[in-house]
């Protein structure tokens, strides 16, 4: 947020966030998948996540709900499957 040192969102779920952003604007969904991910890693100073053959992935697979609406089905972090909680 303009002016503080929070970050908007930042205490949101990755799926709010990505929904929000769709409703918001008429971004393609990778557009709006790189601002959500690859924006907050350079902005604390990380390397934007990418996918590379034969490396690691952490990742997130989201179902698409009702318009504007991503649920958690599972993610993946360092090449390992995990199923959603929810």
């Amino acid at each position: 947020m303009a002016g503080t040192l929070y970050l908007a969102g930042s205490n949101r779920p990755l799926a709010t966030g990505v929904g929000n952003l769709m409703a918001a604007v008429s971004w393609p969904i990778a557009e709006v998948l790189g601002t959500v991910t690859r924006n907050p890693a350079l902005l604390l100073g990380r390397s934007p996540p990418e996918l590379e053959p034969g490396q690691p992935a952490s990742l997130v697979v989201f179902r698409h709900g009702a318009p504007d609406e991503f649920i958690l089905t599972r993610t993946v972090v360092d090449g390992v499957w995990h199923e959603s909680a929810t």
